[in-house]
C-alpha cells in the first residue's frame, strides 16, 4: 500500500498537538498514562503503516509489440 509518509507524520504531529492542548494542565503521569492507553495503539498503527509503506509496483507482461497500434 502506498502512503504519503509526510502526510502521515503531519497527522501524528497534529494528533499530539491536540492531545497536549487538551491535557496540558494535567500532571505528567496522568497525561502519559492517558497517551499510552488512548493514543498508543492508534499512533503505533500509523507509524507501522509509515514504516511498511512502499511505492506500488507495476508489471507489464506480453509479447513484444503486442498492444501497439501501427502507424499507417
Amino acid at each position: 500500500m502506498a502512503i504519503n509518509k509526510q502526510q502521515a507524520r503531519e497527522l501524528i504531529h497534529n494528533i499530539s498537538t491536540v492531545f497536549d492542548s487538551i491535557c496540558g494542565a494535567w500532571p505528567i503521569q496522568q497525561r502519559q498514562w492517558l497517551r499510552d492507553h488512548l493514543l498508543g495503539s492508534a499512533i503505533g498503527e500509523i507509524e507501522h503503516l509509515i514504516a511498511e509503506s512502499r511505492p506500488p509496483t507495476l508489471y507489464i507482461l506480453g509479447r513484444s509489440g503486442h498492444g501497439t497500434i501501427p502507424f499507417k
